[in-house]
């Protein structure tokens, strides 16, 4: 008897998928099936005026618009909004959300929080008071913090190293957004 001869396939059509019978994308392919509770820590210092806070509230709602937002059901996320200058103020909390129109409300206020006599940065508050936030107020969703910062200032940034620590220690991931005006300002500090 002839021996049957296993069919050639080329590298590129083999299945990428090592798991048989493998139905739809995986969940980090499409965005919409994301279990997340996320919180933006937003700088409103006198680094940020109002225009740069509209600027940033329409991109991110552009891409939080990829996302399941809402507080119940399958593959849904949450978004909470910090806000910190000196002072630290949570403006939308986990609870709140509902749908992603309801937060697309709250990132266009973000404009109005605009601190033009603010200069200072408590990043370690804000830090915190997310941190706080996702503890309180914690799902069965992955935690994710993303500091958005267009400022530097030594002593908001006092302690902020310890807690970024503990919150990963704590299996939350921490992301930091560095505004373009804060980068011009190290590049022209390099180069001079």
């Amino acid at each position: 008897m002839p021996i049957p001869q296993q069919p050639t396939v080329l590298p590129f059509l083999q299945e990428t998928d090592p798991r048989t019978n493998a139905i739809g994308s995986l969940c980090s392919a499409n965005a919409s099936n994301a279990w997340l509770d996320i919180v933006l820590a937003i700088d409103i210092s006198d680094a940020m005026n109002a225009r740069d806070l509209q600027e940033f509230s329409g991109e991110i709602a552009s891409l939080l618009s990829q996302f399941n937002i809402n507080q119940w059901g399958d593959h849904t996320s949450r978004v909470a909004i910090v806000t910190y200058a000196s002072n630290v103020v949570v403006r939308y909390f986990l609870n709140d959300v509902t749908s992603l129109t309801a937060l697309n409300h709250q990132l266009l206020l973000l404009r109005s929080y605009a601190n033009s006599s603010d200069n200072g940065v408590n990043v370690q508050k804000a830090l915190q008071v997310s941190y706080n936030l996702l503890k309180n107020q914690s799902s069965n969703r992955i935690p994710v913090i993303i500091l958005v910062g267009a400022a530097y200032n030594n002593i908001g940034f006092n302690g902020a190293e310890q807690i970024a620590s503990v919150i990963k220690d704590n299996g939350i991931k921490l992301l930091q957004l560095v505004l373009m005006r804060l980068m011009a300002f190290f590049q022209q500090n390099l180069i001079d």
